[in-house]
């Protein structure tokens, strides 16, 4: 578990870095253009970190057949959403 903690913050450090080196302009279309860019960088990362968890899950056979298909058809329609 705590190689996953690991990876999550790795991944979050450098996610944080890409988004630090942008500048904000005040200018109000980029300000809700870097809003969203927030959201959807954020809600990515939240799928992420679910995906794991099914994963884990899966590997330790704590899912039954359906929990495994009501969780694939989540994170695929997720990752449609996210990703389009």
């Amino acid at each position: 578990m705590s190689g996953e903690v690991r990876a999550l913050r790795r991944d979050l450090a450098r996610k944080a870095v890409s988004l630090a080196s942008s500048r904000w302009n005040a200018d109000p279309k980029d300000v809700q253009r870097s809003v969203i860019k927030l959201v959807l960088t954020l809600v990515d990362f939240l799928r992420q970190l679910l995906e794991r968890q099914a994963v884990r899950r899966l590997e330790e056979g704590t899912l039954d057949a359906d929990e495994i298909e009501a969780v694939g058809r989540a994170l695929m329609e997720l990752e449609k959403t996210i990703h389009g």
